[in-house]
């Protein structure tokens, strides 16, 4: 999700924007949604800033780490000045030092056994990277899927290796999402269905209203090898955001961004869903190798968040980021802040003992770590 600022009071007067090419009419009524049942992670932050973060990538939107490693990938979005890219760092080395996993020099190769219905390959000097999500194959290789908006609005394929120097990243193929949807997170199954978020319909040019009042702007989709899309839940949301699976496939997560909420489903059974309120506006969700959810999200409303850059009102802001236990929904708070130098926090991600924060907004990851006791 895009991440920024806060809006004061403005008179109802209807403006445009433009996002994600997307002209955009909504009315500037001051945002206003309750939060019942709300849980608020308690207590005091268990991380803490500390030094060395991770620049020179422009809007680090989403991250993520190789399970059994210290290399972080993260997805950075397209800016006015440069397409986007996919970068990797050590996060165990003192001044961790991005580098670029794609586009790269290893050569694009169509995996058209599972990606038929690809076009062709990704034009790199239009992707637009958005969510990303990470699965290991059965023989220990990994698959990085990445939600794109540059060209397609699409999911792009990777194959992701690691040698002596880190991962490397190859092109492998796509799925064209369907008409109209413009996806956000997205997740893997081990059957090799991939489950993506749709935010929006880029036809809908009141879907900021919506967001902003509670109201539907999409679903969570599902593909399925050989039979395509379709609704891989019964329930509308409010700006579907972020996806994760439980450990053991039982469950999946869905951030409701504009509704903060935090939704589970069962994947194995028929069991009703359960939801927790929350008191940001949760983006993306990562799964950690201790089997919680990763949740980061922004201390502010749809409007302001969505449009501050373009309006030329202060961004970033207050962000907070915490971990949710899977079976009970209790959260726990890892991190808080906000300022002109790191704020509006979309993506965290463990890596080694510290905690890395991305954010739409800048071309900075920042190093939390450990409070000390």
């Amino acid at each position: 999700m895009h991440a920024g600022c806060g809006n004061s009071r403005r008179s109802p007067t209807r403006d445009v924007i433009f996002m994600h090419g997307i002209a955009v009419k909504f009315a500037s009524a001051a945002f206003a949604l309750s939060s019942p049942l709300l849980m608020a992670a308690a207590g005091a932050p268990a991380y803490v800033p500390a030094g060395s973060p991770v620049t020179s990538i422009p809007q680090p939107e989403d991250l993520l780490t190789i399970p059994g490693t210290s290399w972080v990938i993260a997805g950075s979005m397209r800016t006015r000045e440069r397409p986007g890219h996919l970068y990797a760092f050590d996060a165990t080395a003192p001044a961790p030092a991005p580098r670029a996993l794609y586009p790269s020099a290893s050569a694009a190769s169509l995996n058209r056994a599972r990606f038929g219905d690809c076009p062709g390959p990704l034009d790199d000097s239009r992707f637009t990277p958005h969510g990303i999500g990470l699965s290991r194959r059965a023989d220990g290789s990994f698959e990085l899927l990445v939600v794109n908006h540059g060209g397609r609005e699409s999911i792009e394929a990777f194959d992701v290796t690691l040698g002596d120097e880190g991962p490397q990243a190859r092109w492998t193929g796509c799925i064209v999402l369907p008409a109209g949807a413009s996806g956000n997170g997205v997740v893997a199954l081990p059957d090799g269905s991939i489950i993506v978020s749709k935010f929006l319909d880029k036809a809908d040019p009141d879907f900021l209203d919506k967001m902003v009042n509670g109201q539907s702007t999409g679903n969570v989709l599902m593909w399925k090898p050989g039979k395509g899309w379709s609704n891989a839940l019964k329930q509308d949301f409010s700006g579907a955001n972020g996806v994760a699976v439980s450990a053991d496939g039982r469950w999946l997560f869905v951030a409701e961004w504009s509704a903060r909420k935090l939704w589970r489903f069962p994947l194995r059974d028929r069991s009703a869903p359960k939801s927790v309120a929350v008191d940001f506006l949760p983006d993306n969700l990562r799964l950690t190798d201790r089997g919680t959810i990763l949740v980061a999200g922004q201390a502010g409303d749809p409007r302001g968040v969505m449009t501050c850059k373009g309006r030329g009102t202060p961004c970033p802001q207050g962000f907070k980021v915490v971990e949710m236990d899977p079976k009970s929904l209790r959260l726990r708070l890892l991190a808080q802040g906000g300022d002109q130098r790191f704020g509006g926090a979309t993506g965290a991600t463990l890596a080694g003992p510290a905690l890395w924060i991305g954010a739409y907004y800048g071309e900075t990851i920042a190093r939390y770590a450990p409070t000390p006791r």
